[in-house]
């Protein structure tokens, strides 16, 4: 397994992924189609998203990190496949965003349940 940084090759996973699970634990909400139609603009204003890769470079799960302000950062849109929940995958792609924080000097991570 590997962990990269976005890339648009994987928008579609992350967009799928993140659809299906949201959709199985809760209900899409208007701010989910948002973040989930804006990628781009998350990773303009400086976020990022990493997915954990198989060897054939399949998407097992995936994170994003984005700025909130200045200072404090939120963890959003983090889910794996299903089949491969308890890999290890998703919680790669969590300690990549922390990393990626950490680079950028970000004083506070969030999770935001609503």
């Amino acid at each position: 397994m590997q962990v990269v940084p976005y890339a648009d090759k994987y928008k579609k996973d992350f967009v799928k992924m993140n659809t299906e699970w949201i959709s199985k634990m809760f209900v899409m909400e208007p701010e989910d189609f948002k973040v989930l139609n804006n990628i781009e603009a998350k990773i303009a204003d400086g976020g990022q998203i990493f997915f954990a890769l198989d060897d054939e470079g399949e998407v097992l799960a995936c994170c994003m990190i984005a700025p909130l302000s200045n200072k404090e950062w939120e963890i959003e849109k983090f889910c794996a496949k299903g089949m491969y929940t308890g890999t290890g995958a998703g919680s790669a792609c969590l300690k990549s965003c922390i990393d990626y924080a950490k680079e950028k000097q970000v004083e506070k991570i969030v999770f935001i349940q609503v």
